[in-house]
């Protein structure tokens, strides 16, 4: 079985992981899509971060009973900071009759080359690219960064033309909160009512 690997930090997750989740399935690039909360995100460690937690807990709210999605705690039960390629490695020898595909933003493939041995990964796992507002993953733009023309031809490829572009973010949302708005639209109400009941992002 294919599946889409989604890690992220989920600080709210929002209508826009969940829409890209269902269109990555109605379009046949994977026949599950499963979540993966940060334990602790190597670019955001100086940031303050919701409890894994409550995450963890509004993630699982969000997904609801779309039996095609799944939330792993896989990188709370491997621990320290959580490297996807450990995480994809750790997955693919526990399940070797699936293929995990990592699912990113073009913002994210961008910046591949930057990651904790980006470049390993890029060659050990099929990576399905969204489009993101205002990126274009173009060849010259991922040549710029360090990949040969192979590789840079590879991951051009792997960039999902057909798939919606969303425009809403966690951070925005984060703001927006701290300002006393209500996010009308942007989040599942159970997740909107579990983040007043926690009282989580006030300002």
């Amino acid at each position: 079985m294919k599946k889409a690997f989604y890690g992220g930090t989920f600080d709210p997750p929002h209508s826009g992981h969940i829409h890209l989740g269902r269109a990555v399935l109605e379009n046949g690039y994977a026949q599950e899509v499963m979540f993966v909360p940060a334990w602790l995100p190597p670019h955001k460690q100086k940031l303050e971060i919701a409890p894994y937690e409550d995450r963890l807990a509004m993630l699982r709210i969000a997904v609801g009973e779309e039996r095609r999605f799944t939330v792993s705690e896989i990188e709370r039960e491997r621990g320290g900071i959580s490297y996807t390629i450990d995480t994809l490695h750790l997955l693919a020898r526990r399940f070797p009759g699936d293929e995990f595909l990592l699912l990113i933003g073009a913002d994210s493939l961008l910046q591949l080359h930057r990651w904790h041995r980006g470049r390993e990964l890029a060659a050990d796992f099929q990576v399905l690219c969204y489009p993101r507002p205002g990126e274009s993953v173009t060849l010259e733009r991922l040549l710029a960064r360090g990949w040969n023309r192979a590789e840079a031809e590879k991951l051009r490829n792997c960039v999902m033309e057909n798939l919606p572009e969303f425009e809403v973010s966690s951070s925005a949302i984060r703001e927006m909160l701290k300002r006393g708005e209500e996010p009308s639209g942007l989040l599942d109400r159970k997740v909107w009512e579990y983040i007043k009941t926690r009282r989580l992002y006030e300002s």
